[in-house]
């Protein structure tokens, strides 16, 4: 490829593209890189006052979505517009409400209020918003907004969105009749004319909002950081977005900081990342998290349909690709107690699970981690054929201890995050963040095998489930003791 400059060459030859007026550099071998975007237009006008009062305006259409686009191009944003190669999101102006004379509103992104006295709504644009509302009194219509339809003189509801790093609403509709007044964000639309006071008010302006993982990869508009995150931000402006040349890191993963890594025993992401050093979507890196030490050996056993990379499955981070997936009873190789001492310290056991059919038998369980004989087990249980409900189970020193609910419900082919507790004396069994009591022991908890999704003894029980992010903490609770807590992150994390 020839050295970049003014124009692409191909072949030894200068192509320009000329695109609205502006040069554009297009890279003839790209990188491409991954956005999410805001695109919202303009709000209508509320509707002018007259013997009634006058209709809110419909809120600018609102579009959202994620795209790959590449570097080296130009993209056009004008207010409500986001366009160029691969990209052609273009948000209508919300509806004009109707004048306070039975006037009807207009149509657009979403629908103008009709005017007081039985004027007639504006339709909204499906993708983009709602219908505003007809009036059937003296007061105005509310328009409709990008979350719902408007109704009587209240304006349809706006949609939230933290895309900027801040939860907004964007694109709410404008209230029918309420002292007209002027809407100047985020493309809501505006307050229709009250009879006695006032005329209608202007709706809100429209905008782009463009983020990425950084670094940053491009020009253009208001650039701020969030986080991981570089976020473009035009607002009311026609300008140019122009995504740079960037290099690639040459490890785009790493272990995710750990505040509890010196407690950490086992990590198992279940999708492999071979820049990290894994062999197999089954590997152990607690190692790395750690920053030291050796990783656990935990080869899986069973049959191949017992134990499998289960695909599509991501659940935390956008490259994940695989799962650990079991059915019916097999289970993973040995670890010995040497390597997972619990005793009777502290400790936290949890990942995330993905049920994909259900039990067909009487009461079951599979094992998180445990050994044989069960004297000492971790469990999730399932009530018996075909029920929606799961709970958590530890047997220690032949004792059972099950959370205080025992009909916990659980949806098909969705995560959930589940965690086993000790703290102290203290037992306890998160699902999905909130915490169900198990009593308390103090007895030694002796571990000689790992499993996961492990059925006990009985084959071919119609269940099987999926697991990320397992892991196993010993001499630490994480601060899982009070009634609700958040889910981690995943153990891997893209640069």
């Amino acid at each position: 490829m020839a050295e970049k400059g003014t124009g692409l060459f191909l072949g030894g030859t200068e192509i320009q593209l000329i695109q609205n007026n502006k040069f554009a550099l297009v890279d003839p071998s790209p990188s491409t890189f991954n956005i999410e975007y805001l695109v919202y237009a303009a709000g209508g006008t509320g509707g002018n006052r007259l013997t009634y009062d006058g209709g809110g305006g419909g809120a600018g259409g609102l579009l959202s979505g994620s795209a790959e686009i590449y570097t080296q191009n130009y993209y056009q944003i004008t207010p409500g517009s986001f366009t160029g190669l691969g990209i052609n999101e273009i948000a209508l102006t919300g509806g004009n409400g109707g004048g306070g004379n039975s006037i009807a509103g207009s149509t657009g992104g979403s629908g103008g209020g009709g005017g007081g006295n039985a004027g007639i709504s504006g339709s909204g644009t499906v993708g983009q918003g709602n219908n505003g509302a007809t009036s059937t009194t003296t007061q105005g219509g509310g328009g409709g907004g990008a979350g719902s339809a408007g109704s009587n003189r209240d304006g349809g509801s706006g949609l939230l969105s933290s895309i900027n790093g801040t939860s907004l609403t964007y694109c709410a509709g404008g209230s029918g009749g309420s002292n007209g007044g002027t809407i100047q964000l985020r493309g809501n639309g505006g307050y229709g004319g009250s009879s006695v006071v006032t005329d209608g008010g202007a709706g809100g302006v429209g905008g782009v909002i463009i983020r990425y993982l950084g670094p940053q990869k491009a020009n253009g508009g208001t650039v701020t950081a969030d986080g991981d995150y570089i976020i473009h931000t035009f607002d009311n402006t026609s300008a140019a977005f122009i995504t740079t040349t960037f290099e690639e890191p040459a490890n785009p993963y790493q272990f995710r900081n750990d505040p509890y890594s010196s407690s950490l025993l086992l990590a198992i992401p279940g999708s492999e990342f071979s820049t990290l050093g894994m062999s197999n979507y089954y590997d152990d890196v607690s190692a790395g998290v750690k920053g030291s030490g050796t990783n656990l050996t935990a080869n899986p056993s069973g049959s191949a349909a017992d134990f499998n990379a289960y695909a599509n499955t991501e659940f935390a981070s956008e490259d994940y690709t695989t799962s650990i997936f079991l059915k019916d009873s097999g289970g993973w190789g040995t670890l010995s107690n040497t390597e997972l001492n619990f005793g009777t310290n502290s400790f936290v056991v949890e990942g995330y699970v993905q049920m994909t059919e259900r039990f067909t038998k009487p009461p079951f369980w599979k094992v998180a981690i445990g050994g044989i004989p069960e004297s000492d087990r971790i469990s999730l249980g399932f009530p018996g054929t075909g029920t929606t409900d799961m709970r958590g189970r530890m047997i220690i020193n032949n004792t059972q201890y099950f959370s205080s609910n025992l009909n916990i419900a659980y949806n098909l082919n969705q995560w959930y995050h589940v965690a086993w507790v000790r703290s102290g004396t203290s037992l306890y069994y998160y699902f999905n963040g909130t915490q169900y009591s198990m009593g308390t022991s103090s007895q030694n908890f002796d571990v000689a095998t790992m499993g996961i999704m492990r059925g006990l003894s009985d084959l071919n029980d119609g269940a099987a489930g999926a697991w990320q992010d397992f892991r196993v903490y010993i001499g630490t609770d994480k601060g899982y003791t009070t009634s609700t807590i958040s889910a981690p992150a995943s153990i891997i994390e893209k640069v």
